[in-house]
């Protein structure tokens, strides 16, 4: 399906431009008068690079899918038709990337499709989380009530991360700190120690034999040392995107000391309660409840002891 920008005119004289979707101009024409627009002019934007098109590596912010959550459902509980609030948050919303998804999505509803299955054919937007509550929400009559609760955890879960994220920025910047003052001190305060000891004369203690070593071995080979361990960072990111990988760094994240561990798994508990209580609440049958719940718990430990516990439960 293509995207084209138009720029149009209504019955009452007033201009408006956006992205509509449709397989050529003339279907996107004759969406244009389903809404009471005149196209004025209507072109198709570049598939790919040009034209800010859409590309794999664009996400949408949790703000902006918070914002659309909570606009919808407040559109639906006034009575208005899902497509025209789509249609309106197609209009309104400035993030282009969820602009352009919206627009997807009320196409496919105005086709026929409900709009848990639009929303579903755009997984890196909406998650299952979300989906499946908008299907609960349908099939309850309660969409908006729903959608209400969807933009309250989506909102939830980003204070949960902002405060851990501010909670861990003092230990990285002691982290870092002490790492930068060990480099200095391996680079230019120990070669001083170890001229004045060497002056002295005398047999060295093997703790400061290993230091003095230490520093020798850094100022020699700093040019590959360096590069090596920024590699070595590369790599580990590059590996945690692995399965294998995943599954290793997320026990290591459970076994960190100084508490680190222990924050790491009330967060993924806390995770795992509230996704729950929510789409029990929403009327989300049990099992898929617990299934749903564990793909989101952001820890691969935590996920497989969840499956266990829905395994149970089933039986």
């Amino acid at each position: 399906m293509a995207a084209f920008t138009y720029e149009a005119i209504n019955a009452q004289g007033l201009e408006s431009s956006g992205i509509i979707h449709a397989p050529d101009t003339t279907a996107a024409t004759e969406q244009l008068q389903a809404r009471g627009l005149l196209a004025r002019s209507l072109a198709e934007r570049a598939a790919s690079g040009e034209g800010g098109a859409r590309t794999t590596f664009k996400k949408v912010k949790p703000k902006s899918l918070q914002i659309f959550a909570r606009q919808l459902a407040t559109m639906i509980e006034a009575g208005v038709s899902v497509v025209a609030a789509l249609v309106t948050l197609e209009e309104q919303t400035d993030d282009e990337y969820l602009r352009e998804v919206v627009a997807e999505v009320r196409s496919d509803v105005e086709a026929g499709m409900v709009l848990s299955r639009a929303l579903a054919r755009h997984p890196k937007v909406f998650n299952r989380l979300f989906v499946a509550m908008v299907e609960a929400g349908e099939s309850s009559g309660t969409l908006d009530t729903v959608l209400d609760r969807v933009a309250m955890q989506i909102e939830k879960e980003t204070q949960i991360k902002r405060r851990v994220k501010g909670a861990m920025i003092y230990p990285a910047v002691v982290l870092s700190f002490a790492s930068l003052v060990l480099i200095f001190m391996l680079l230019f305060i120990v070669p001083v120690f170890e001229k004045v000891f060497s002056d002295l004369g005398g047999e060295l203690p093997t703790p400061t034999k290993l230091v003095v070593a230490a520093s020798d071995l850094l100022r020699a080979y700093w040019f590959i040392i360096f590069p090596a361990l920024i590699g070595v960072g590369f790599g580990l990111r590059k590996l945690k995107r692995t399965e294998s990988g995943r599954q290793n760094w997320d026990r290591f994240k459970l076994k960190i000391p100084m508490k680190i561990g222990d924050v790491v798994q009330k967060v993924a508990l806390a995770r795992f309660s509230r996704t729950l209580s929510t789409l029990v609440s929403a009327g989300v049958d049990i099992i898929q409840a617990l299934e749903i719940t564990g793909t989101t718990a952001g820890n691969w430990v935590i996920e497989q002891s969840l499956v266990g516990v829905r395994t149970r439960v089933h039986e």
